[in-house]
């Protein structure tokens, strides 16, 4: 997860370079001030792997449409599919799209 999370941070970092340096400074922030107000919540964040504030993992899965009324149009959502499956279909019907994975994909 954490080589996933790096390489997805480093493409943010590429493509939106502000989005990029917010999300590490919101992290910063973050970890001040939980250093003095949540010891658990700074462990955790001394581990987070990417700029990113959230990383959904869902396991061959069928799931509902996503909709996300927080975000803004001109901010990132990345999809990143990792492991080996076989037969498997990414849709995302609001943009017409169908990503077919016929073949195993193996590391």
């Amino acid at each position: 997860m954490t080589y996933a999370s790096a390489i997805v941070s480093g493409a943010l970092l590429i493509m939106h370079p502000q989005l990029y340096e917010d999300g590490m400074r919101g992290m910063s922030t973050l970890e001040d001030w939980s250093s003095m107000y949540d010891p658990v919540m700074n462990r955790a964040l001394s581990l987070w792997p990417t700029a990113f504030t959230n990383i959904s993992l869902i396991a061959n899965r069928s799931t509902p449409l996503h909709c996300d009324p927080q975000s803004c149009a001109s901010w990132y959502d990345v999809i990143v599919n990792v492991g080996e499956y076989t037969d498997c279909v990414m849709a995302i019907p609001t943009l017409g799209i169908e990503l077919v994975y016929s073949v195993l994909c193996s590391k």
